[in-house]
């Protein structure tokens, strides 16, 4: 899979956030949250189909990819068909 640099860069994921203060700002939010790999609530996510609504960049972006990581199968909705077809071919297997 493309490092994270370059997925930032495919998405813009850094225009969501355009300071790095706001970026570490949501980094330690999703942390806090225990959003990742060890969340109790991805677990459960094996089998499950899951609509992800902003998937093309971002939070819903990572979202999917863990959700995906995890064994959901995923519906990603995006207002960017150009971000969402980027996001697709990322996330393809």
């Amino acid at each position: 899979s493309p490092p994270a640099a370059e997925i930032n860069k495919q998405l813009g994921i850094a225009s969501l956030f355009p300071s790095f203060d706001r970026q570490l700002f949501a980094l330690i939010i999703l942390k806090r949250m225990g959003i990742g790999a060890s969340s109790p609530w991805l677990k459960s996510l094996k089998g499950k189909h899951v609509l992800i609504t902003g998937g093309s960049s971002g939070i819903g972006f990572a979202i999917a990819k863990e959700a995906l990581s995890q064994g959901a199968f995923i519906t990603i909705l995006a207002r960017s068909s150009s971000k969402l077809e980027k996001a697709a071919q990322i996330l393809a297997p």
